[in-house]
């Protein structure tokens, strides 16, 4: 019989969260990196060393998914996002992982029909037109809007293959579903913007529609971006950030034929996953965007104003270990996935 673990969350920081929320364990799964809705009582979790696992939110037991795509593990690169698409034939699944080539690895996307506890026909819709043996900035975050696939895509390192439209790293792609043949959907690729450096963080914002991103700087200079077709974001012309080892790169501002973002962080948070929160289960949330962050191991709150832009920021809850990812649930409480070895997928909910 399973015995979750429990203990209050005194780590949120608003005094009236604080009396009423806890966070409960829901599945020892090392390393999760993206998880969905699978349906009103299952999620789909990802784990980044490989393997795709359904968990119910009830009985909190964990299915293995049978038959996924082998990934490549290698640094930051391996099974990486998740997102699912619920149709007439059953839902189907699209992963973004790193894929085995001659060189090292490129960045996918997987597509399948999920079917009991195994993917079929499975395919992959997507491969990048740049291989690396590089083994970081895959981006890797997946957004679904109805009939469109939009994707986050690293620069692999390579920084200056952001600012070539010919070069899927260092952009966010967008994958339209076109037609038919031979029994399968056909995918038409489009390389949506420009200028990323590592973006981990997709969400279509409620309010207005628009399409949000988060990316890493290098030490300093993280960003949130409000992404539009063929917007450049700069990267590395601009930087909001330093090298690692000192020195600017870039200028610090956007010149005429570039986009600024709506929120930078200096220093660095090492931003992960982002949600916008339509719940009520915690009123102090509403219509603010939150953000995971791997480097303080905390969740931070965005303020928006009237416009839905950013004016200021909180940490929410602290102290929680490298925030990974974020999904809101049905009922308001938060799935949060932790980048740990042991106890990687927890729940923060009022008090049952």
């Amino acid at each position: 019989m399973y015995t979750p673990l429990v203990f209050l969350l005194w780590l949120i920081t608003t005094p009236a969260a604080s009396q009423a929320a806890e966070i409960s364990v829901v599945a020892d799964i090392p390393f999760p990196w993206g998880v969905d809705h699978l349906d009103r009582e299952h999620i789909i979790v990802t784990s980044k060393i490989g393997g795709v696992y359904i968990l119910s939110l009830e009985t909190k037991i964990i299915t293995t998914i049978k038959n996924t795509p082998k990934a490549r593990v290698h640094r930051q690169g391996g099974l990486l996002d998740i997102a699912v698409s619920n149709g007439k034939t059953g839902p189907y699944i699209y992963l973004c992982y790193s894929k085995p080539t001659a060189i090292g690895t490129a960045v996918a996307v997987h597509e399948a029909r999920l079917i009991n506890d195994e993917l079929q026909d499975g395919r992959d819709i997507y491969i990048s037109n740049v291989d690396s043996g590089s083994g970081v900035h895959f981006g890797c975050r997946l957004q679904i809007i109805e009939n469109e696939l939009f994707f986050t895509h690293g620069d692999r390192g390579q920084r200056q293959h952001a600012q070539d439209k010919t070069i899927d790293s260092g952009s966010i792609i967008r994958l339209v579903k076109t037609k038919k043949s031979e029994g399968a959907w056909s995918w038409k690729k489009e390389v949506f913007s420009i200028g990323h450096r590592n973006p981990q963080g997709l969400a279509l914002n409620p309010w207005t529609g628009d399409l949000w991103a988060h990316e890493h700087g290098p030490r300093g200079g993280d960003e949130i971006n409000v992404i539009q077709s063929n917007a450049n974001f700069g990267w590395p012309v601009i930087s909001y950030g330093e090298e690692y080892v000192g020195g600017s790169i870039g200028l610090n501002y956007s010149p005429e034929g570039f986009s600024d973002p709506i929120w930078k962080w200096i220093p660095s948070i090492a931003p992960s996953g982002m949600l916008f929160y339509t719940g009520e289960m915690f009123p102090e949330l509403t219509k603010k965007v939150l953000v995971g962050s791997l480097k303080f191991g905390k969740i931070v709150a965005v303020n928006l104003d009237t416009k839905y832009l950013p004016t200021n920021e909180s940490d929410w809850a602290i102290d929680l270990g490298r925030v990974r990812d974020l999904l809101e649930l049905e009922d308001g409480s938060l799935i949060v996935l932790l980048d740990e070895r042991r106890n990687g997928v927890v729940r923060i909910h009022k008090r049952y």
